[in-house]
């Protein structure tokens, strides 16, 4: 038998395990289990802040476009159907759209040690919650190469070199 969901790895069933298991030792398993839907819940709330983000990002000028993706990402049918259940798919949801916010922030602003921080953790947590988010730890590291490519002080061979230790860095933590 085929068990394709047991292929996740461990990041959001051990979030999700600690307000099952206080339900569980308070005698309350039912409010354990609503506590974890409600975690999942605010986990892929969390997710349409960050799509609003993203799109200020990439339309700066355009706060309406931010507001309008919002929406969209919360009216789609299929992200409040599976958010109130105990499912994956929230903190999925939530860590790579911070993959995707911390990797533009990085090839639009620059590389600085502290989007290079947010792009590895959000790159690792969407790793660690489900198994298509490793790609997400490949494309971290290149958004890193290509912000040092972009906004790097360094010149020729010493930028390229800066780019992939970088990439390599980032991916390399990251997964």
């Amino acid at each position: 038998r085929r068990v394709y969901v047991a292929n996740h790895p461990p990041l959001f069933h051990a979030l999700a395990a600690v307000p099952i298991g206080i339900g569980e030792r308070l005698g309350a398993p039912r409010a354990g289990l609503l506590a974890a839907r409600l975690l999942s819940v605010a986990l892929a709330a969390g997710g349409v802040v960050l799509v609003a983000w993203l799109a200020l990002l990439l339309v700066p000028g355009r706060p309406r476009v931010a507001v309008a993706a919002a929406w969209l990402a919360a009216l789609l049918p299929g992200l409040p159907h599976v958010s109130a259940f105990v499912y994956t798919d929230g903190l999925g949801f939530l860590a790579a759209t911070a993959a995707l916010v911390a990797a533009v922030a990085t090839v639009r602003r620059g590389p600085t040690p502290a989007r290079l921080a947010a792009l590895t953790a959000a790159a690792a947590a969407a790793a660690l919650t489900r198994a298509p988010g490793l790609v997400l730890v490949g494309f971290a590291g290149a958004a890193a190469a290509a912000g040092f490519l972009l906004h790097g002080r360094r010149r020729g061979a010493r930028r390229l070199l800066a780019a992939a230790g970088a990439g390599a860095a980032v991916a390399g933590l990251a997964g």
